[in-house]
């Protein structure tokens, strides 16, 4: 039975996600719920905000729980009450949750059994089906009481899930992140991965992989791209923000990566790759890049079909026996493409980076972590200070650099090193590279291998001193503002699901900044 069967299957069962899954605007509601639980602090305690923040921080680390509602319970409040005044006081309509049709129309068309599985309470999850217009078409709300106060990803969140499948009832899961819908699939469940669209539009879009029937696009793009060039998908990578890449396989048994991109962002994003792959080749770096079968972008959408170059290195390490020798192959890979890619420009070293990076760090800040967490007086003195003590480097020699290098866009093949997401201007500074690779690696994913590794791509980042005429201080100095950079934009995509570690991340970046400084 594929997806398709499911849908129309009476017996069976979907769960749903709710925040940012059956709704994407999220981050309003957020706030506004956030908003009143410090005021419930603050007049609990008899306190100002800024001191409430620092109590729950307090109360959380306590009580060993990411939950305020079970830390302000801990304390003695009755949660009934701080739920009313909190989650329940915050208006779905103020934050622009309406009632969608489109919606409607599409779960109206599953026959199975629907349910709510969220990491909120019950009774919010509720008031936001509400104002959708759908909660009639919900037999039952799962909410962190009902789910012991777990939350997804870890296993005994998924109880509902587990009672489905030991009944076996057809299952599908349907979830807007990633490591959720991996531990879902992980004890056999059909899954959906909701991406940057909406759940439905006009043409339904979503992306599902099982262990049993492999990936299913309905009324895509890809499904007709596919049809047109007889390939068949093997495979959905999932992990990044803009585009979905697929493996595939074509009549003749070869196997390619066929990079699609549908809404304006994700064309835009593979405009960009091929005007960075014709870059590296102009600078001598063509064996670094998978080959080119054909890229074609049109009104419709936009694809690369290359290379398959094996398992990425964020795969192949968690599985090596040996991680650390990857991380030190790396190192010497990309030491040689380093190295043997020296460019001088017109721009000094200290004017690319603050037009490259210190805005892009700069911006992060503003736009995104303060107007959640709070305007922090030392973190804008700190970067109002930057620009300056950046321009002091007035060296112009530079190399290849990509300043958000990541484990998911590297491949060790044995033939060498190959990259697969560069960006148009692909000509920089490695050592910030080098401090973004590091960061993800050991910090944000902790992946084997990574505590050794880090050491050692930061020697790559002192090594390289001498080829960009530079001092190891001021080496050290650009790693550490990769680390910046990194700490904010992983920051930036915590946000919303993993506040606490967000945080983490974001005191990680400051203290960096202190050393750039």
């Amino acid at each position: 039975m594929n997806i398709q069967d499911v849908l129309h299957d009476p017996s069976g069962l979907w769960v749903f996600d709710n925040d940012g899954t059956l709704y994407r605007n999220t981050k309003e509601i957020r706030l506004a719920v956030e908003a009143n639980m410090i005021g419930f602090i603050a007049e609990h305690y008899g306190v100002s905000h800024v001191e409430a923040k620092n109590i729950r921080d307090q109360i959380l680390e306590k009580h060993q729980t990411s939950y305020t509602l079970v830390a302000m319970k801990e304390e003695g409040v009755d949660p009934d009450v701080f739920l009313r005044e909190t989650y329940l006081a915050a208006s779905p309509e103020a934050c622009g949750i309406t009632r969608d049709d489109a919606l409607r129309i599409v779960l109206e068309s599953i026959a199975a059994e629907k349910v709510v599985l969220t990491n909120n309470p019950a009774p919010f999850a509720e008031m936001i089906l509400e104002a959708l217009g759908v909660a009639d078409l919900f037999t039952r709300v799962y909410g962190m009481m009902d789910i012991g106060y777990f939350s997804k990803p870890h296993p005994d969140a998924f109880a509902v899930l587990y009672g489905a499948v030991k009944d076996g009832r057809s299952l599908v899961y349907v979830d807007d992140q990633l490591a959720n819908v991996e531990a879902a699939h992980s004890i056999g469940v059909r899954t959906i991965l909701v991406r940057d669209d909406e759940l439905v539009t006009h043409a339904p879009r979503y992306y599902a992989h099982s262990l049993r029937e492999g990936v299913v696009y309905p009324n895509g793009f890809e499904e007709k791209l596919c049809s047109q060039k007889q390939l068949s998908i093997l495979e959905i990578f999932t992990l990044g923000h803009v585009c979905v890449a697929y493996k595939v396989r074509d009549p003749h048994g070869k196997v390619s990566v066929l990079k699609v991109g549908v809404k304006t962002s994700s064309v835009q994003e593979i405009q960009m790759n091929v005007v960075g792959y014709n870059a590296m080749r102009r600078i001598g770096l063509s064996k670094y890049i998978p080959e080119e079968y054909e890229s074609v972008a049109g009104d419709n959408g936009a694809y690369y079909l290359m290379e398959y170059c094996g398992e990425d290195f964020y795969t192949a390490v968690q599985k090596s026996a040996d991680p650390a020798s990857m991380y030190r192959r790396l190192a010497s890979e990309l030491s040689d493409m380093y190295s043997s890619s020296v460019q001088t420009t017109h721009e000094s070293r200290g004017e690319y980076v603050n037009r490259v990076i210190v805005g892009r760090i700069i911006d992060t800040y503003n736009n995104y972590i303060a107007s959640i967490i709070g305007v922090d007086d030392i973190v804008v003195d700190l970067l109002d200070r930057l620009p300056a003590r950046m321009l002091v480097d007035q060296g112009n020699v530079f190399t290849f650099s990509n300043w958000d290098l990541t484990p998911e866009d590297v491949y060790l093949k044995e033939t060498g090193l190959k990259y697969s997401d560069p960006h148009a201007e692909i000509v920089g500074v490695p050592m910030i590279d080098l401090g973004c690779f590091a960061g993800v690696a050991r910090d944000a994913h902790k992946l084997p291998g990574s505590i050794v590794g880090y050491d050692v791509l930061k020697g790559v980042a002192l090594d390289l001193a001498p080829t960009l005429e530079m001092s190891r201080e001021y080496a050290e100095k650009y790693f550490y503002l990769g680390r910046v950079l990194q700490s904010f934009l992983s920051t930036r995509h915590r946000l919303q699901k993993q506040p606490e570690i967000a945080e983490e991340i974001f005191h990680q970046g400051v203290e960096y900044l202190r050393r750039v400084l």
